[in-house]
């Protein structure tokens, strides 16, 4: 699984950041957000075929986000079962509050 390797790398890089590594008081991603996030993607990359951008927020939150031809998926993860998602389509335009049931952004 070399997306894995990838992916892996990118959450080790955010959670080894150093306090207020934005220049103010940003704290690095605590391993179980990432932990959760590597899950989720697992699950989501078998179903969509390809895996998110992936960013650090200033909070110790991770946002994935996955962009289609017909819209697009992103999830802010707060940690883990506490998160958003903002679902765009054509047809559709939605933000919705996650906490056990994640089965909707597929």
């Amino acid at each position: 699984m070399k997306w894995k390797r990838a992916v892996l790398r990118k959450f080790d890089q955010l959670c080894a950041k150093e306090e207020g590594w934005d220049g103010y008081q940003g704290v690095p991603v605590p391993f179980s957000t990432a932990s959760f996030a590597l899950e989720l993607i697992d699950e989501f990359q078998n179903v969509v075929g390809q895996i998110p951008d992936i960013y650090g927020g200033s909070s110790g939150e991770i946002q994935l986000e996955w962009h289609f031809d017909d819209g697009s998926v992103e999830l802010l993860i707060r940690e883990p079962y506490q998160a958003s998602a903002a679902i765009e389509s054509d047809d559709l335009e939605d933000e919705i509050q996650l906490s056990k049931d994640f089965s909707v952004i597929n």
